[in-house]
């Protein structure tokens, strides 16, 4: 289990090649957002995305129309939660 600090506001995904990408955690933490890791049953192929792929879905309320593979990194050993800086 993950304790994620109130502070937190991004989850920054760091994919194979020095590749990242961040999504609102707020996004992260809905029913549409998967760390893929098999997909109709059998585990991803290197090619799409193994070990690991972010994947978002519809995001309502959001002015974003297509989603389709948006901020989902493959190739995802890792993912840290950010504060988001103020000034």
């Amino acid at each position: 289990m993950v304790e994620i600090k109130p502070e937190a506001a991004f989850i920054l995904q760091h994919a194979e090649g020095g590749y990242t990408t961040n999504l609102p955690l707020e996004i992260a933490l809905q029913e549409n957002f998967l760390l893929a890791t098999h997909f109709d049953g059998e585990p991803l192929t290197p090619e799409h995305g193994a070990p690991v792929r972010g994947m978002v879905g519809h995001i309502s309320g959001s002015e974003i129309k297509t989603t389709y593979f948006w901020k989902g990194a493959k190739w995802l050993p890792g993912a840290i939660l950010v504060q988001l800086e103020r000034n």
